[in-house]
Parts: C-alpha cells; sequence; structure tokens
C-alpha cells in the first residue's frame, strides 16, 4: 500500500542447503550388506531422513543449517566399530562427510569325529574369551549329546580350542577348514589355533581313533601245565615279548590299529606246537586289526 513520496526496499533472504554425506566402511572390506540409516535434526532433510548404505555407495543428505545425528540399523551378525556421524553441525553451504565403520562376526564350529562311531564323551577347553569355556562331544546315535559345538558371532581375534586326553583312544587328526589359512593344529597338544578373521566361518574337525586288542592264549596238552612259552609280538613301530603259561590269564594288548605279526618262539624241549588259531582266514603272520 504505497502512498505519494513513499520509498519501500523488499529483502528477499535465501539460504543454501548444506550437504551430509554418510560414508560406510566395513571388515571385511567390500561387503555388499545394506545398512539402514535415519538422520534427524535441527533442521531440514530435503527428502527425509531414511536412507541405506554400503562400503561401496554413500548417502547424501540435503539438509537446511543445523545439527544432525545419523542413527544406524545395524544388521545381525555386525559389530559397530566407530561413529563419527553423531551431532553434526551443517552451516549453510557446508558439505561434511562423516563415517561409520563395522567389522562382520564370525563363526567357529568345532566338530568330533570317532573311529568307528562311539559314545565316548570327550571334553573340549578354549581359551580367547569363547563361551562356553569348555564342552564336551561325542559321536554316535543318541541325540543327548551332539558331535558339534558352535560359537557364533564371534569377533575376529585368536582363539584356542584342545582336546583333553581318553583312555583307549589316539587323536589321529585335527583338519580346520580356514578360508585365511591362518589356523594352525598340533596333534602332540591336541591344540587347533585358530586365527579368526572378520566374517570367517572356520570349522574345525577332531579325529579320534579307537584302539584295538589282541589277545593271545597259551593252551597245553595236558592242560594246566606250569610251561613258559616265549612270545614275540610285532607291528611296523612295535615289539613286545612275553611269556604264557596255560595257567596264567591271556595277554591282552592295546595297540593302534594296522598289521601285526605273533609267534611263538623257540618252543620248549619236549614241547611241539600243534595248532595256531586266530581266527576263520586270519595268519598269526599277518593280523590286521581295525578301530575297536
Amino acid at each position: 500500500n504505497l502512498k505519494a513520496g513513499d520509498v519501500i526496499t523488499c529483502t528477499f533472504t535465501n539460504v543454501k542447503n548444506g550437504h551430509l554425506i554418510v560414508q560406510k566402511t566395513t571388515s571385511p572390506s567390500g561387503d555388499l550388506t545394506q545398512f539402514s540409516i535415519n538422520a534427524t535434526g535441527t533442521g531440514n532433510i530435503t527428502g527425509g531422513g531414511a536412507g541405506s548404505v554400503s562400503d561401496a555407495n554413500d548417502y547424501d543428505y540435503e539438509v537446511t543449517p543445523g545439527t544432525y545425528s545419523v542413527p544406524e540399523n545395524q544388521p545381525a551378525g555386525w559389530s559397530k566399530n566407530e561413529d563419527n556421524c553423531q551431532n553434526v553441525t551443517i552451516a549453510a553451504g557446508e558439505t561434511k562427510y562423516c563415517e561409520i565403520s563395522n567389522v562382520k562376526l564370525g563363526t567357529i564350529s568345532i566338530v568330533k569325529d570317532s573311529e568307528p562311531n562311539d559314545s565316548m564323551d570327550f571334553s573340549f577347553s578354549t581359551t580367547g574369551g569363547l563361551t562356553p569355556s569348555t564342552f564336551s562331544l561325542d559321536d554316535d546315535s543318541d541325540p543327548i549329546l551332539s558331535n558339534t559345538e558352535s560359537f557364533l558371532n564371534i569377533f575376529p581375534g585368536s582363539y584356542s580350542v584342545t582336546e583333553g586326553a581318553f583312555k583307549g583312544f589316539d587323536l589321529t587328526g585335527i583338519v580346520c577348514s580356514d578360508p585365511s589359512q591362518n589356523t594352525t593344529s598340533d596333534l602332540v597338544t591336541k591344540t587347533a589355533s585358530i586365527n579368526l578373521g572378520a566374517g570367517e566361518n572356520i570349522v574345525c574337525t577332531f579325529t579320534n581313533t579307537k584302539n584295538a586288542h589282541l589277545v593271545v592264549d597259551k593252551v597245553t596238552l595236558p592242560s594246566g601245565d606250569s610251561t613258559s612259552f616265549d612270545f614275540m609280538l610285532r607291528g611296523i613301530e612295535y615289539l613286545k615279548e612275553f611269556s604264557l603259561t596255560d595257567q596264567a590269564n591271556p595277554d591282552d594288548t592295546e595297540l593302534a590299529p594296522g598289521s601285526y605279526a605273533v609267534k611263538e618262539l623257540q618252543t620248549p624241549e619236549g614241547w611241539s606246537l600243534t595248532g595256531i588259531n586266530c581266527g576263520e582266514g586270519v595268519n598269526n603272520l599277518d593280523i590286521l586289526l581295525n578301530p575297536g
């Protein structure tokens, strides 16, 4: 409404929007997982705060001047490392970058393989903070105790799993599948030393072989004679000499599976060896003992 002689000045002021660019870094790098985010703040966000980022794709928020935070909806199996996307102040026309970094958690599985399958419960102990720190496994059809223990959502790092000692079984193998091949095993210490990388799934199988028994008995005619007879039991890396009488208990030797020979040494004067029976089709000089 202008009156005669009035001079009126109108000033239009514009504020240039700024940008908050959210970046994602994952370990392992290059992971394709999408992380949902939802920015909030004291100013206005063009198009709203909902968005998503990945290791390959940033998200650019166009905002008016103000202070903003970008909460992240963390997917299962991930843990947040660093986050500098909270309470970020953006001035007019300013562009700022912020970063949220995440590490992918891994899995360690321990499997028991007994040859042959057996109800023996094998105990294990761990280091590195695995929970439970001790556990037991067996390898039979009874579902009460499993043959596998899995540790889920584990941070990258160094861990160890050690099997206890059990009479009648030998630990004959520790095989670990590790994508980065950084896991080692030692049959002497019965230990798998596991170096878990980000997002790795490592499976270690402990194989135990049940020992066999070779029983040697002496029979004389007439029965009950007290004469002592000498024997030798030989394997590839095994040698044992012993004596028996008809009155003595049979000699029971626990042995690792393999090929063995047993023979009677010099027969005492006045005696003749008239028979050797190791079972149907078994030669006493070539006895094959299977596990168990």
